[in-house]
């Protein structure tokens, strides 16, 4: 798996999220790959997901418990996981578009120009 940590949004706001790359199945021993059902619902991973950084934040005295149980109270959690862009074996310029877009930097030094005043 790999996985990009960033905080801004397109707008350069704060906006804390994760663009992960990870194998939707897995390899057996004898080379196998066991693809994971197409219409899996990730709704328990977005379970996992939220419990782990609650538990990171806790560990690191980020966090409150009180805090952690008003989050957990909300109606929307704030957490979300889309799998809807997938890329098939065999797609390397599709894997490298994606792997380009989540190693992006905050601003695109293309978009930056110099003046003298």
């Amino acid at each position: 798996m790999v996985a990009a940590p960033q905080s801004f949004g397109s707008l350069l706001n704060f906006h804390p999220h994760v663009h992960a790359v990870c194998s939707l199945g897995v390899f057996t021993r004898d080379g196998v790959f066991h693809p994971v059902p197409e219409d899996l619902d990730l709704a328990a991973l977005q379970e996992l997901f939220r419990d782990e950084v609650f538990r990171a934040c806790l560990k690191r005295g980020a966090i409150t418990e009180e805090r952690v149980e008003l989050l957990r109270s909300w109606r929307h959690s704030g957490f979300g996981v889309d799998a809807s862009r997938r890329v098939a074996k065999g797609e390397r310029e599709e894997l490298e578009s994606v792997l380009q877009y989540i190693d992006r930097p905050a601003v695109s030094q293309k978009r930056l120009e110099y003046r003298e005043d």
